[in-house]
């Protein structure tokens, strides 16, 4: 194990805990147990169509039920699983959660076109059946496979050629593919030129500062103008602020997710979510239209950044 990584682990540790410390060795054997005794949970985040407001998919995020009552978030287990070999197990625990989900949801909202997003790891990538598991689980679950959208860190692209090979049988399935994280690693050019991806997620960092710095407004800008010259879907991490919301929708992008729109929700509490989502899709002019491709099949307007400043008013000047 390389030095960083066992760097990554010790704070691991020291995060899991507030009035005490849950140590790396108690965190491994607790891991290896929690599918079967049931303590993995799912959490629900919208995603929201930006030019008219719908919620049009949903991303599932795991938590980890700890036995002394803790919810832990991923970043607190998940490099653990990866170790130890387990995120195979727990990546098919979290897909099958996720379409039971979404069978639930197109049972009751059944005019309601949503797709479930999933974070898959490069480990499932390299498992040797994870395509025909796919294909399995999605018959089973009575799910279209371009329902389903699987979201891989561009980081994937400095793995083997085998996972390559998988994210093509994804693709041949019929499964949506998107590339998490954008901007952050070292190959986002290559990436997209290489691979079949449908929709491309802005890392929330870029997203932060937009509502008033016209550095970030640009290389958002240019981020989307990217996505959509390859054809891809742009989905903006992080919305927390209205002004972000609205430079966001000025500049082209075509969905979002953050706070401004829902923290993730239990189950039950997106149930109830999901009640007046499904209200305001029904009143929406786009009711009854299916399939829904995210951006409903046409691109948000394309203004130039000084149009998205003026909507939020004077901006924060260029650095000389």
């Amino acid at each position: 194990m390389a030095i960083d990584d066992v760097q990554h682990l010790r704070a691991v540790e020291v995060r899991a805990g507030e009035s005490a410390v849950l140590h790396l060795d108690d965190l491994f054997r607790d891991l290896g147990g929690a599918a079967s005794r049931g303590e993995f949970r799912l959490h629900y985040q919208p995603i929201v169509q930006l030019r008219t407001g719908l919620t049009v998919g949903v991303e599932a995020l795991i938590r980890w039920q700890h036995p002394t009552g803790r919810l832990l978030y991923p970043d607190q287990f998940v490099p653990l699983a990866e170790r130890s070999g387990s995120i195979v197990a727990m990546g098919r625990w979290v897909l099958d959660e996720a379409c039971g989900r979404l069978a639930c949801w197109e049972r009751a909202y059944p005019e309601m076109p949503l797709t479930i997003s999933v974070n898959v790891s490069v480990h499932q990538l390299l498992y040797s059946d994870f395509v025909a598991d796919t294909a399995r689980l999605l018959w089973r679950r009575g799910i279209e496979p371009d329902r389903l959208v699987m979201e891989i860190t561009e980081s994937f692209a400095a793995c083997s050629e085998r996972a390559r090979q998988q994210i093509q049988g994804l693709k041949a399935l019929g499964v949506r593919l998107a590339i998490d994280d954008f901007g952050t690693g070292y190959s986002s050019l290559r990436t997209l030129r290489d691979c079949p991806f449908d929709i491309v997620k802005i890392d929330r960092s870029f997203v932060s500062g937009i509502g008033h710095d016209v550095r970030d407004q640009q290389l958002i800008h240019a981020i989307i103008e990217l996505g959509h010259l390859f054809d891809t879907e742009v989905n903006a991490e992080g919305i927390e602020e209205r002004e972000q919301f609205t430079v966001l929708s000025a500049l082209g992008c075509d969905v979002g997710q953050g706070h401004y729109f829902g923290r993730p929700l239990d189950a039950g509490s997106f149930d109830a979510f999901m009640h007046g989502a499904y209200h305001a899709f029904r009143h929406s002019e786009i009711s009854g239209t299916s399939p829904l491709r995210l951006n409903g099949g046409t691109r948000a307007p394309r203004f130039a950044c000084d149009e998205a400043s003026r909507l939020v008013g004077a901006v924060a000047p260029r650095a000389s």
